[in-house]
């Protein structure tokens, strides 16, 4: 029977060529399958490396462990140009004899000061739709409203000693007035660190 069937396609043209294209179709399908397998294999395989060299490059990046000893550091800066004060009383009490002082070295004529302590409603919107900083609750915000004759040599001398001091204040508001008489109008704010009593405990 195979020696028949073989006789039929070498006597028949036709029959060698459907077999050819039978042939022919069955090797481009297995072409294409093939291609697709090795395409999602070669997918796989790049995702693969990328994960790899993500994870690699986030291994060796050190510094991010040198940010944050950075970020402490700054951190403990800046902490340390804050005012402490064990209670708001005491704070205004400080603020005010140290505010005294800078008065005092720079011959301020006939000042007056009023102090307050601001306690924040827990928002960052004024009344007038304007974005105010909240004061953290780990410090006070101390407010002095000031008043003085205005000297341009002595008010130098107050703006020197104010700006250069290690603790840092804050002018929300400066005015100088010419009439009737030249006088300056400010507003000068302090942060103070709430100092832990030797009886305190902290929820964790």
């Amino acid at each position: 029977m195979l020696d028949n069937f073989i006789a039929q396609i070498r006597n028949n043209p036709r029959l060698r060529w459907g077999l050819w294209l039978i042939f022919g179709i069955f090797w481009l399908y297995a072409v294409l399958l093939l291609r697709d397998q090795f395409r999602d294999k070669s997918e796989q395989y790049a995702n693969a490396v990328k994960k790899v060299e993500r994870l690699q490059a986030e291994v060796r990046q050190k510094e991010w462990l040198e940010r944050v000893e950075e970020a402490r550091a700054l951190k403990v800066q800046m902490e340390s140009r804050l005012w402490q004060a064990g209670t708001s009383g005491l704070a205004q009490a400080s603020f005010q004899d140290w505010l005294n002082q800078m008065f005092l070295q720079a011959a301020i004529g006939r000042s007056s000061m009023t102090l307050s302590a601001v306690e924040d409603k827990g928002s960052d919107m004024t009344d007038a739709g304007k974005k105010e900083t909240v004061t953290p609750e780990d410090l006070w915000k101390i407010k002095a409203k000031l008043e003085f004759d205005f000297n341009p040599a002595a008010f130098l001398s107050l703006m020197t000693q104010m700006v250069s001091h290690e603790k840092k204040t804050v002018f929300e508001s400066l005015v100088i007035r010419k009439e009737p008489v030249p006088r300056v109008e400010a507003v000068v704010v302090a942060y103070f660190q709430k100092q832990k009593t030797p009886g305190s405990t902290s929820l964790k």
